[in-house]
């Protein structure tokens, strides 16, 4: 369970509710970020380079940020790896601990990199299955979605 990092986002949200001071919630972003790096198996650079709490509530048509996808995840399950990983590691036919070290070996600087480009990839394979593939990325990942779109992802082979 993600709980120091959900720790963080509450302090991060309550002082975003009463202040616009930058260097608070800079700092206070750093601190979600540290938080997340020792919950998973993330450095603490990448993830003070990466992470930004995002908006509390998602807007339509838009996710919730990574760090929030990942603290909702986490208060369902003991998970160390996002899901989606799981799924793009079974795929390519490894457990995800072999995987991410072959992703550091092929994506330098980057190891998420695969993963990104073929979750992307499996989002517009999915909308295309169900018949909307013509509209943009950005219309068709609605977060009610999500729930019909990991259940398809469980029964993809590699």
């Amino acid at each position: 369970m993600m709980t120091k990092t959900a720790k963080a986002l509450e302090e991060y949200d309550r002082l975003a509710d009463v202040s616009s001071d930058e260097r608070k919630l800079e700092a206070l972003r750093k601190k979600v970020a540290i938080a997340f790096s020792e919950e998973s198996p993330n450095s603490v650079e990448r993830c003070l380079e990466l992470i930004y709490p995002g908006p509390r509530v998602p807007q339509v048509g838009q996710e919730l940020s990574f760090v929030r996808r990942m603290v909702e995840m986490s208060k369902t399950s003991d998970m160390k790896w996002n899901p989606r990983y799981v799924e793009y590691a079974r795929v390519l036919g490894r457990p995800p601990e072999d995987q991410i070290e072959q992703d550091r070996k092929d994506w330098p600087g980057g190891c998420m990199v695969g993963f990104i480009l073929w979750l992307g990839q499996k989002w517009k394979e999915w909308y295309q299955s169900i018949g909307v593939g013509h509209l943009p990325l950005d219309q068709r990942r609605y977060y009610q979605d999500h729930k019909a779109f990991d259940l398809w992802l469980k029964h993809q082979k590699s």
